[in-house]
């Protein structure tokens, strides 16, 4: 029996669901326009990849952070962390 001569079968019909094909799911209308948001350990698996930083860099700038934040946010913080001078503040020249 070659391809030409089996029978087709009818395709059964897609159950509806709310998420579209590929598993993407659409963005409800107060969602729209805002980042998504992660929580701070899974933005650190990545943190490499997302914001160009190792763990132990990531863990010192978001010391004390908890909750979810965007990717965007998270880097801008980061950023900001690193312009801190050592200590925290500016030190005085010693005399």
């Amino acid at each position: 029996m070659t391809e030409k001569d089996k029978p087709r079968r009818a395709m059964p019909e897609p159950e509806s669901s709310p998420e579209p094909a590929g598993g993407v799911k659409e963005a409800r209308p107060e969602e729209r326009g805002k980042a998504a948001k992660f929580p701070i350990d899974r933005l650190r698996r990545d943190c490499f990849k997302l914001f160009g930083v190792t763990e132990s860099t990531y863990d010192a700038a978001t010391y004390g952070l908890a909750g979810e934040y965007a990717v965007d946010e998270m880097k801008k913080r980061i950023e900001e962390w690193q312009k801190t001078p050592i200590g925290g503040k500016a030190r005085k020249e010693r005399r």
